[in-house]
C-alpha cells in the first residue's frame, strides 16, 4: 500500500470565509475518526495536490498535526464542478488493527480473445469493489485479467476476483465486472423471430 505524508495546522477560519484560505494558496481539510472529534484543520495547497496525486481510496497519509502524527485515509475530496479545484479535503484516521471499508479501483488487464475475433463486445459494469479489511492488507487496486473471456456470452464476476489474504468481498459476489457479449447485429438477427408466411405463400403451401 502506498503512504504519503502531510504536515497540517489548527484551522480557526470556519464557513464561507475559507475562501480567504483558498486565494492564499491553503486547502481546508478535516480529520476525524473512532473517538477522534472533528478537527478544522488547514493543508498548504501545493503540497496537498502533490500528495494527492496518483492516490486511491487505500493510499495511507501520514498527517502530522502538532507534531502528532495521524494515520489516515482518504473519506471525501470536494472539488469544484466545473474548475476541478480542491476545495476541501476530509481526512478518516485509522487504527492500524482495526478493519475499514474502502472502494478499490478495478484496473484491465490484457485483451478478451472473444473480442480480438470479432465474437463480441467488452461491456464494462464496474469500476470499483467494495472491501473490507487491515488498512496494510488492502491493495492499491485489483487486477481483472480479460484473457478469461474467451467466447461470446462470458462474464467475470466480482467473486472471481483475486483479493489479498484477510480482505474480504463486501460487493455482491454475483455482480458482473466486465462481459463480453455477442455484437449487436448478431443478436437482433439470433432474436429476430420467423416471419410468417405471406397469403400467397400459404396458398401454394396448401395446394
Amino acid at each position: 500500500m502506498a503512504e504519503r505524508a502531510l504536515v497540517a495546522q489548527p484551522r480557526t477560519i470556519l464557513g464561507k470565509a475559507v475562501k480567504r484560505l483558498r486565494r492564499a494558496g491553503i486547502t481546508p481539510v478535516n480529520l476525524y475518526g473512532p473517538g477522534l472529534p472533528s478537527q478544522p484543520l488547514q493543508v498548504e495547497t501545493r503540497a496537498l495536490l502533490q500528495a494527492l496525486a496518483g492516490a486511491t481510496p487505500t493510499t495511507r497519509f501520514h498527517l502530522t498535526v502538532d507534531g502528532q502524527e495521524h494515520i489516515t485515509l482518504i473519506k471525501q475530496v470536494d472539488r469544484h464542478p466545473i474548475t476541478g479545484e480542491v476545495r476541501h479535503v476530509d481526512f478518516y484516521a485509522i487504527e492500524q488493527a482495526g478493519k475499514v471499508r474502502v472502494a478499490v479501483p478495478l484496473r484491465f488487464v490484457g485483451e478478451a480473445p472473444a473480442v480480438q475475433r470479432g465474437e463480441g463486445v467488452l461491456v464494462h459494469y464496474l469500476e470499483t469493489v467494495e472491501l473490507e479489511g487491515r488498512p496494510t492488507d488492502l491493495p492499491e487496486v485489483i487486477a481483472v485479467d480479460l484473457t478469461r473471456l474467451d467466447r461470446a456470452p462470458s462474464v467475470i464476476h466480482a467473486g472471481d476476483l483475486p483479493l489479498p489474504p484477510g480482505v474480504r468481498l463486501v460487493t455482491d459476489p454475483t455482480a458482473p465486472v466486465v462481459t463480453v457479449e455477442p455484437p449487436p447485429a448478431a443478436a437482433a438477427i439470433e432474436e429476430a423471430p420467423e416471419e410468417a408466411p405471406s397469403p400467397a405463400e400459404q396458398a401454394r403451401l396448401q395446394v
